[in-house]
């Protein structure tokens, strides 16, 4: 924690006490803090000693924690939430935080600026501190109702903080994202036989849920490897779990493979998560549980394979699963439609404002073989100084070749000029908007020859249309061929 922080929790700690007097009582007049009815799910976080900062939620309260406190040492609990999950809003000095627990006393933030120390007292919560001489026994535990929480959604972030008799900052935790909402299961994969060991992956809202469940009390960290485009050929490849991932997800990290496809461990860092371990469920069953937004993970396909790992305190393997298709739900921007690219050659015309790049995290760096078309190329075994595409342009179709079938999501864009210039002989274009066959030869007249389709169909030609052609429509591109320079208007 740096010099600032402490100051600023030692000026908290004496500005809570004149609001809430001296140490908590180990209860109020609300119901037991310490265990949930109905748990939703756990997050974890480790304190920079050897405590541990639990939180858990069911559909009315949530739960705070601190476990293997020091009682010679540790005196006040403070809980530090971000409900709206915005670094730039509340008290920034703790990750922009909204509200803090210390001991039994809820307050919400009501400062300017988000550095000026003033806090509002909500309401006491329930609260429950056990001292003993064996650290391992010892917890300072907190509940609040969700109810007085202004604002508070199925996501919020967290950090504790241990605060000695005079009001020094001990120890703390990272900022972290919790979930408290469940969602259905999407998909049960079985690690081994029978519903002992297993992973339940979930959904909710713009979010993916890993939860690892197994009667092996070993359990204590989990990695799951992502294969997005099916192609066991691209990404991270592993005799012992598989071959073709381009993301790891391992605890609240998520990240993604920059090595070649010889299994070099090479992996960037692109986002974090949530993680969390429960120890204290029914019957004997440890969980470990993960979730992440699914923009961390540049989805285009819905079809996706997972493999997993799961390890011991020592990181040391226990048990693994080969990789297992899912299918998820593609989330798209509003105004955003998606198409479906083949594997092999596709004539594409869409109005879309898409770099090479984009194209890229979207279709697969891999995965695309050939782009061409309005005057450029770019073919992924050119030197770099032969390729000239940058992105697409208006009025221009273009032929993509991918190794494998993936999805494009886009958000279509008007254009102010309307119309495509023609010259005489081929044209590859893109329809600005769906134009009819009857439109076009009335625009063209005798000087439309013939109009081809991806593969070369013809669909139109000796004044006739064949192969069903109707109207241009995007996103497909076409071929037309011209007598002399014209111009088609949409």
């Amino acid at each position: 924690m740096s010099i600032k922080l402490i100051i600023s929790t030692i000026f908290m700690g004496l500005f809570l006490t004149g609001c809430g007097g001296d140490e908590a009582n180990n209860s109020t007049n609300h119901v037991d803090a310490n265990q949930p009815h109905k748990v939703q799910r756990v997050l974890v976080a480790n304190f920079n000693d050897s405590s541990q900062y639990h939180i858990q939620s069911d559909d009315e309260f949530i739960f705070f924690k601190i476990y293997n406190y020091d009682k010679n040492i540790v005196a006040h609990s403070q809980f530090y939430l971000n409900i709206d999950n915005n670094t730039q809003t509340g008290y920034k000095n703790n990750s922009g935080s909204e509200y803090l627990i210390e001991d039994n006393r809820l307050y919400k933030y009501i400062g300017s600026g988000g550095y000026d120390w003033k806090w509002e007292l909500i309401d006491t919560v329930a609260y429950q501190k056990i001292a003993d001489d064996d650290v391992s026994k010892s917890f300072i535990s907190a509940k609040v109702a969700k109810s007085l929480l202004e604002n508070l959604g199925d996501m919020f972030s967290s950090e504790s903080v241990k605060v000695s008799k005079d009001r020094t900052a001990i120890s703390y935790t990272p900022n972290k994202r919790y979930i408290s909402q469940s969602g259905d299961v999407l998909s049960s994969l079985l690690f081994e036989n029978g519903r002992t060991h297993y992973i339940d992956l979930y959904e909710y809202d713009n979010r993916l849920i890993f939860s690892a469940v197994t009667k092996n009390s070993e359990l204590k960290f989990a990695q799951y490897f992502l294969d997005l485009d099916n192609n066991s050929q691209t990404g991270y490849i592993s005799n012992n779990i598989g071959r073709g991932f381009e993301y790891l997800l391992e605890e609240d990290r998520v990240y993604k493979y920059t090595g070649g496809n010889s299994g070099d461990w090479s992996w960037e860092l692109v986002d974090n998560g949530t993680f969390g371990i429960d120890e204290i469920t029914q019957n004997g069953i440890y969980k470990v549980e993960s979730s992440f937004f699914k923009s961390s993970l540049k989805l285009n396909q819905e079809d996706i394979k997972i493999a997993f790992r799961a390890y011991d305190e020592n990181w040391q393997e226990i048990y693994k699963i080969s990789p297992k298709e899912v299918k998820l739900t593609l989330e798209l921007e509003d105004g955003a439609v998606y198409i479906t690219l083949n594997e092999s050659w596709n004539l594409m015309g869409i109005n879309a404002n898409l770099t090479l790049q984009n194209l890229k995290d979207a279709l697969g760096e891999d995965n695309i073989l050939i782009i061409q078309g309005g005057g450029s190329v770019y073919k992924k075994d050119n030197p770099e100084a032969f390729n000239n595409f940058i992105s697409l342009q208006e009025g221009s179709g273009y032929q993509i070749k991918l190794n494998n079938e993936a999805k494009l999501s886009y958000i279509p864009i008007v254009y102010e000029n309307n119309t495509i210039p023609l010259t005489q002989g081929w044209n590859l274009i893109n329809p600005m908007s769906n134009l009819s066959l009857a439109k076009i030869k009335e625009q063209l007249g005798e000087n439309l020859i013939a109009i081809k389709g991806v593969g070369d169909k013809i669909l139109y030609q000796n004044s006739e249309a064949q192969n069903g052609f109707e109207k241009f429509e995007e996103p497909f591109g076409y071929f037309i061929k011209v007598a002399y320079e014209g111009e088609l208007r949409f």
